[in-house]
């Protein structure tokens, strides 16, 4: 099936609903930082956009449903966080 948004029908990375927990802090100038430790859940991932839906409310993030996005121009960096296995912090 192709992505509506970005006509990939590329593999997927992860599954939807899986939780990740961010490694490092992922600037989205000038409208919000993510910092690292910041948990949340993919909510897209069709292979040529991907999206993080944040648990916390991140001031900024309003205009992107309170999500992290990457597509063709801004790549995903897999350092950016790691699938999130429970772990306390």
């Amino acid at each position: 099936m192709t992505c509506t948004c970005c006509g990939s029908d590329g593999a997927k990375i992860h599954e939807l609903g899986a939780r990740v927990r961010f490694l490092r802090n992922v600037e989205r100038f000038p409208h919000f930082v993510v910092k690292a430790g910041e948990t949340g859940v993919v909510a897209n991932n069709c292979g040529g956009c991907y999206a993080v839906r944040l648990d916390r409310h991140e001031p900024g993030a309003d205009g992107w449903g309170n999500e992290v996005l990457w597509n063709k121009a801004d790549p995903l960096d897999l350092g950016d966080y790691h699938l999130d296995v429970g772990e306390e912090g």
